[in-house]
């Protein structure tokens, strides 16, 4: 589970440009959409779900929301070493406290909305040497005779070619699609009943881990890009349209890149 600073706060100014980082002081955060469709399905897999953040201690807030939905434990991952850490750092973080909980299923939300890399699930199943699948949007437990459950795991994910059903054992790391499932509105009565729930808080040394924590990526900058939108018709019959048009794209598009290699510099 991943905490987000609020989007309404966050947009205005999304990065700290003297550390290059996505802001979050003086910002409520959030459980990001993409986590709480992960507790949703995990409820259909399983009573014992543990809700697994890393963050700064204001993210205790955004993680009691994963116990509001009906998540069963929730689990703090809080040390300043960690702090401005990149995915690479987070998901080698991620992996020893997934190895400390004897985990052997991971629902990942897919892209959160601050940073939007969708590359932590890959990293963290790479790092752990389980497999990873992506644009998950059901999982479900193979039906056996009887209809009782079986070994194994029954994945359904969009592909370029369609979607896949595949049967996968654990262990395992699952990305979840947007249209996953539907978000349920936050109850009172959970609100209520997860601020009474205790959560576990681990720092570096609960984890085993030595020495610092530098993250492997920096931001060099950034900048905001205009958003310019515009439409033209193309006048004449089928055959005109398609020639002008093709004209325009022939200008528009990298060489490079319409010969099928990668454009350079785009």
């Amino acid at each position: 589970m991943k905490p987000v600073p609020e989007p309404q706060a966050w947009r205005a100014e999304p990065v700290d440009p003297s550390r290059g980082t996505p802001r979050r002081e003086g910002i409520p955060l959030v459980l990001s959409p993409g986590d709480r469709r992960a507790i949703e399905l995990a409820l259909g897999l399983s009573a014992d779900v543990v809700c697994l953040a890393m963050g700064p201690p204001e993210a205790e807030a955004a993680l009691r929301q994963g116990l509001a939905v009906g998540g069963t434990r929730a689990v703090l991952v809080s040390d300043r070493r960690f702090a401005g850490a990149d995915t690479l750092l987070t998901a080698r973080v991620l992996a020893l406290a997934v190895e400390r909980l004897g985990a052997s299923v991971v629902l990942c939300g897919g892209e959160s909305p601050d940073s939007g890399t969708g590359s932590v699930p890959v990293q963290l199943g790479t790092l752990l040497g389980w497999p990873v699948f992506t644009a998950v949007y059901g999982i479900g437990p193979v039906q056996g005779e009887g209809g009782r459950a079986g070994s194994g795991y029954v994945l359904e994910c969009h592909t370029e070619s369609g979607p896949l059903r595949i049967v996968v054992e654990p262990p395992l790391v699952a990305a979840l699609h947007a249209s996953a499932v539907p978000l349920r509105s936050l109850s009172p009565a959970g609100i209520v009943k997860a601020r009474g729930r205790p959560l576990e808080v681990w720092d570096a040394a609960t984890l085993g881990w030595e020495g610092p924590a530098q993250p492997y990526t920096s931001m060099l900058g950034w900048e905001r890009t205009p958003v310019v939108s515009r439409a033209e018709m193309l006048p004449g019959d089928p055959e005109e349209a398609a020639r002008l048009l093709a004209g325009f794209l022939r200008h528009a598009v990298p060489p490079a890149r319409r010969d099928g290699g990668e454009a350079r510099g785009a």
